[in-house]
């Protein structure tokens, strides 16, 4: 089975996000290994639209 390119599956999308939160996200990505940060607002995200039925 072919594995698919990066990006095929994932767009570029620039976002607001609050500046305590971003640098707290910066902190937690030095020890998160490469990708998490996309893994957690993908994950997030998702969460959020199941939640509100989308």
């Amino acid at each position: 089975m072919a594995r698919v390119k990066f990006e095929e599956e994932y767009t570029r999308a620039t976002i607001f996000i609050r500046n305590d939160l971003l640098d707290r996200l910066d902190k937690a990505k030095e020890t998160a290994g490469k990708g998490e940060k996309t893994k957690l607002v993908n994950d997030a995200l998702e969460y959020w639209l199941k939640k509100k039925g989308y």
